[in-house]
Parts: structure tokens; C-alpha cells; sequence
């Protein structure tokens, strides 16, 4: 129920639903208790609600969209070829999900994505966004962070060195590897030995090979491995400095 005085003073500056555009500001001006009383279906038809900015009305009070994961944000930022139909919005938004094992943590850039190119549409009637095609535009090679892929990937690499009568023990908590070197100058066979134990090529699986040809697979793995390797040799080189002579 609203109340007398909000619905007088309602009607003084807008006789009619009709006798006004709908914007953002005049909808915050023209008191939201009266806005939030009124059947939306009917607001609808009443106010020919335009319907690029129904769209951003309703995410910005939804804050996502649960069907699609569109937020006002996403969609002001990335939104391309956007028109209108009737009462529809049309829109395409380039989207991205976490590929070759990488990560997601919403808020920060991926290591490595795979990116589709989708095509959405907002009815004002439905109230909705609603996906109407997806093109599967695949991992760009350029886009890949290397270095960001290895840490992954060696997360929770950690060496350490014992002395002992023979020289030193070096165990890798992750691999499990265990062996020992008389000093620094085997470092490079711990390093090998080490690098060794992986297999690389598990960051393609759940990808078919139709989207990643050959050719490309190797080059990736060729340069995961160099990643790879260099982050290793640092950590190596940090336990080898850290450890203990007694």
C-alpha cells in the first residue's frame, strides 16, 4: 500500500505513467516506494520501457545474472553490437574460462583461457537474459602468462638438502624424489631428474584435438617445460642456499 501523500505528490509531477521516459535518474526521483509498488508487467507496457536501459536497471539490482554470470560491470566494459529489436536488447560479450590447468579466482586474469564469443538477448517482458549462440573462438597461444602456468603447476614444489657422510640428501616433497649429490655442482642433475617426473601434456586433457591442432600442442609444452624449469632452478638454488651443514 502506498501511501496518500507519496501518491499525491506522485501525481503532481507525473500525471500519467505515460507522460514520461524512463531513465535511471527520474526513476530515483520519483520515489522508488512508488516504482516498487507498481506491477512491473504493467510498468512495462504503460512507460514503452526502452529496453537497454530496462537491462541495466535490472542488473544493477540483481548484481549477476544467475543463468549467464553477466554483471553490470561485465556489461558495461565488454558488451559489443549491442541493438535493439521491439522490446529486446541484443548484445555479444566475449567470454573466458580457465584452460590448460589454470585457475580461476574471480578478479584476477587467468594463466591460460579459452574464449568463446556469445550472443545474449534481454526481453523487457521476460525480465531475463537468455544466451542465444555461443562461438567456441578457442586458446590463443599470445595469451598464455607462462610463468604464471608453471607456478601452477609446481605449486607446491619444495626442495631441501641434509648433509650426510656421502654429501648431501636432496628430497622434493611434491615428486617424492630423493637422491644424493657430493655438492653444488649436481644441482643440474637434481634439476633434470626432477623436471623429468612430469607429464606435461596432462594440460590438454578435457581438450579435444580438434580444438588444439598438434603443431600448437608441442609448442606449448615446449614452453611450459622452459617455465617450468626455470622456476625449479630457483627453488633449487634457494634450498641450496638454506641448507644446513650440520
Amino acid at each position: 500500500m502506498v501511501h496518500d501523500g507519496i501518491t499525491a505528490k506522485c501525481s503532481e509531477q507525473y500525471p500519467k505513467l505515460d507522460d514520461f521516459q524512463l531513465s535511471i535518474e527520474k526513476r530515483n526521483d520519483f520515489l522508488p516506494l512508488y516504482i516498487a509498488n507498481y506491477p512491473i508487467s504493467k510498468l512495462s507496457s504503460e512507460r514503452h520501457m526502452n529496453p537497454e536501459v530496462a537491462l541495466v536497471n535490472y542488473l544493477d539490482s540483481v548484481r549477476e545474472d544467475l543463468n549467464t554470470g553477466i554483471t553490470l560491470k561485465k556489461f558495461n566494459d565488454r558488451a559489443r553490437n549491442i541493438r535493439v529489436e521491439g522490446d529486446c536488447v541484443f548484445f555479444e560479450l566475449e567470454r573466458h574460462s580457465a584452460a590448460l590447468g589454470a585457475s580461476y579466482t574471480p578478479g584476477l586474469s587467468m594463466a591460460a583461457y579459452a574464449t568463446r564469443k556469445e550472443k545474449y538477448q534481454f526481453c523487457v517482458n521476460r525480465n531475463s537474459i537468455e544466451l542465444v549462440s555461443s562461438d567456441d573462438l578457442g586458446i590463443s597461444l599470445d595469451s598464455i602468462d607462462f610463468e604464471r602456468l608453471a607456478e601452477e603447476f609446481l605449486f607446491d614444489t619444495s626442495f631441501s638438502f641434509l648433509r650426510t657422510e656421502e654429501g648431501y640428501l636432496v628430497e622434493e616433497s611434491c615428486s617424492c624424489l630423493k637422491m644424493t649429490i657430493e655438492g653444488e655442482g649436481e644441482l643440474e642433475k637434481v634439476l633434470s631428474e626432477f623436471l623429468q617426473g612430469f607429464d606435461y601434456s596432462t594440460i590438454f586433457d578435457g581438450i579435444d584435438d580438434d580444438e588444439i591442432d598438434s603443431k600448437t600442442k608441442n609448442a606449448i609444452e615446449k614452453r611450459l617445460y622452459k617455465a617450468c624449469r626455470e622456476l625449479a632452478h630457483e627453488r633449487l638454488l634457494e634450498a641450496w642456499k638454506d641448507r644446513e651443514e650440520e
